[in-house]
């Protein structure tokens, strides 16, 4: 993995506003940031809470981003919320604060030697660019993944045709067993819907968990009537008569009614790459999320940086707001704030999996508690040091373990296993 040779002196950013280039005929802000998901949108109103005085612009491809993205595959599609339920802040909230925001608006370029982002609306300039694009739902290249019914999740329009396809009696074909896939699943059988989960890799959420929580998800999924099929590989999609056919190597296809590919997210850094920012699975950024390039910072899904000594891109709304408060201190002129370690949920069915940590490079894992009681922990080490841990129904576990991240253990690993021993009174 590649590393980020590049340091910041926080004298590098004054917190009054740039003035603009003298000739600069473009619209200019002194910040302006790109995405108006939750790290951009977070990041404008930390500014403002900061007492930033200068210009800010919030630019967007989208017409309104700004609403609650983590429903969208559960409360959402389940149709136990409206539209109106998942909006933000009114606009009236952003005239206030006298942020600009340029919706339907994508950028196409970015020239950093003049500060200027091109759009077919025209260039606007920027002091500082705040880069929160975040990313795409990646696709397959496979026969008739491009057919209509066949969709993925990420936006609020994908989550409007998908709702209208899940129908007591209806039958789903989800393509890809991580969090979406599965929160989908779950939201599916609530509402009656056959479910048939295909996961290319041995086990659901291979990538980001531990086989007995990956086990103990299935069980729950299965026993909910969900069909969970692993190792697969699919061939093509075709449409038969008023339905898909996904095709299975080896395997028999699945008919459905609607097909939600959920294999992952593309981060949007095509501009950003083009202008010379260092890409490694997203855009390398240093401990301010500042890019390689002078005054430019990625923020959220589509930011890599350094996090307990691996260099990962996280996808969660905890990263979101805590990227976009490390660069507002930095335009702020301020140290970092944010010192947590990364952390997630996801809600399915009735259970909440909790994940604190850094999943990779551990070299021992330990379970806490009985995966048949519905309430278990499962606890990562490095070196006899805490990694991650991910906890379900055992809410005491997730507090400590996210304070604990770093901490060498000094009790013995029998001790860590027992789940009546309290895990603050294990580690130094």
């Amino acid at each position: 993995m590649a590393t980020c040779p590049y340091t910041v002196r926080m004298d590098s950013h004054p917190a009054h506003p740039l003035t603009p280039a003298e000739g600069d005929t473009a619209r200019r802000y002194d910040v302006l940031i790109v995405g108006g998901g939750h790290s951009g949108r977070h990041t404008a109103l930390a500014l403002r809470d900061g007492g930033y005085a200068g210009s800010i612009g919030l630019v967007d491809a989208q017409p309104d981003p700004f609403y609650e993205r983590p429903p969208l595959s559960k409360d959402y599609v389940r149709g136990e919320i409206s539209e109106d339920e998942l909006q933000l802040r009114p606009r009236q909230t952003w005239h206030d604060l006298r942020i600009d925001l340029i919706l339907g608006t994508p950028v196409q370029d970015i020239d950093a030697s003049k500060r200027i982002v091109s759009t077919p609306a025209g260039d606007i300039g920027y002091g500082r660019l705040v880069w929160a694009a975040g990313g795409r739902a990646r696709s397959l290249a496979l026969p008739g993944f491009d057919a209509p019914g066949v969709s993925s999740l990420r936006t609020l329009d994908d989550a409007q045709k998908l709702r209208t396809s899940l129908r007591t009696g209806a039958r789903i074909a989800i393509v890809g067993g991580g969090y979406i896939g599965l929160e989908v699943a779950a939201s599916a059988r609530k509402l009656g819907v056959d479910v048939t989960v295909l996961e290319a890799q041995d086990r659901i959420l291979s990538r980001v968990t531990s086989a007995p929580v990956s086990e103990y998800l299935t069980r729950i999924h299965e026993t909910a009537g969900a069909e969970i099929r692993t190792g697969v590989t699919i061939e093509g999609i075709e449409r038969e008569h008023d339905r898909h056919i996904v095709a299975v190597a080896g395997g028999p296809p699945v008919a459905a009614d609607a097909v939600l590919v959920g294999v992952g997210l593309v981060p949007n850094i095509e501009p950003l790459q083009k202008a010379g920012a260092a890409i490694d699975n997203g855009i390398l950024v240093n401990e301010h999320c500042e890019t390689a390039i002078p005054g430019i910072y990625a923020i959220g899904d589509c930011a890599n940086r350094l996090i307990d000594g691996a260099r990962i891109r996280v996808e969660s709304v905890p990263n979101a707001t805590e990227t976009a408060t490390i660069a507002a201190d930095a335009i702020l002129g301020r140290a970092p704030s944010v010192t947590h370690a990364p952390w997630f949920w996801s809600h399915q069915y009735e259970l909440k999996l909790q994940t604190a940590g850094v999943l990779t490079g551990y070299d021992e894992y330990v379970l806490r508690g009985d995966p048949d009681d519905g309430r278990f922990s499962v606890v990562y080490l490095r070196d006899g040091a805490l990694r991650a841990i991910d906890t379900i129904g055992r809410v005491a576990d997730f507090a400590s373990g996210r304070k604990l991240i770093g901490h060498r253990l000094v009790g013995s690993v029998e001790e860590l296993a027992d789940p009546t021993t309290p895990l603050k009174s294990l580690f130094s």
